[in-house]
Formats: C-alpha cells, structure tokens, sequence
C-alpha cells in the first residue's frame, strides 16, 4: 500500500514505517469507512498500538486506554498531544515528519510500561 502513495507522503511514512518495523511492529492496513482512507496500523504483542492516517495529512496515532493507569500517566506526560474523537476515543495525536521524535519517545515509554 505505501508504494502506492504519491512521492510526497512516501517521503514522509517510509522512514517513520522503517523505524517501526525495526522495532517488531508488525503492519496491517485496514480502511476506514467512515473517513474513506486506508489506515496503516502498527501492532506489537498482538495489540494494536499505531495508526498511520496521510488522506488530508499525515498524522501517527496511538489510542489509549483511560482505565489503564499507564497509558493514563502517558496522556498526563503527552498531553500537548491529546485527542478524543467523535465517539470518545482517546489519542495521542503526532503529525508527521513534525512530531516523529515525541511519536518514538511516547512508544519507547508506552513499550517501558509494558515490561
């Protein structure tokens, strides 16, 4: 699906895709039918921890869960970074290239967390 992008995009994913793969993500894209896109989804441990949205602009997301203490204390240490969605949905929220390191330095905790 990346190789379909236009040069632009591609510029920007495939370094932020590179380094999650390296990582031990593995990719899925899945399409969202509300917002009309493919989305790129990143999971590790069989749960799902990035989205990669680039229909209007490029934005990295990693959903939160309220109820776990640790995501909980991530939002407090991201929370420039926060967002809810329309149906309640909590996330961190980076655009891509821009906030690619606090993307990396919100995963390298949230993978800190899980150990």
């Amino acid at each position: 699906m990346v190789n379909t992008l236009v040069m632009e995009k591609k510029a920007i994913i495939m370094p932020i895709r590179n380094a999650l793969l390296d990582r031990g993500y593995s990719e899925e894209v899945e399409y969202d039918y509300i917002n009309v896109e493919p989305v790129l989804v990143y999971t590790r441990s069989e749960k799902n921890v990035v989205f990669v949205r680039h229909k209007w602009e490029i934005l990295a997301g990693i959903p939160l869960q309220a109820s776990n203490e640790k995501e909980a204390q991530l939002a407090k240490e991201f929370s420039s970074f926060l967002n809810e969605d329309e149906e309640g949905k909590i996330q961190l929220r980076f655009k891509l290239p821009d906030q690619g390191n606090e993307l990396f330095e919100a995963l390298d905790l949230l993978s800190k967390n899980d150990s």
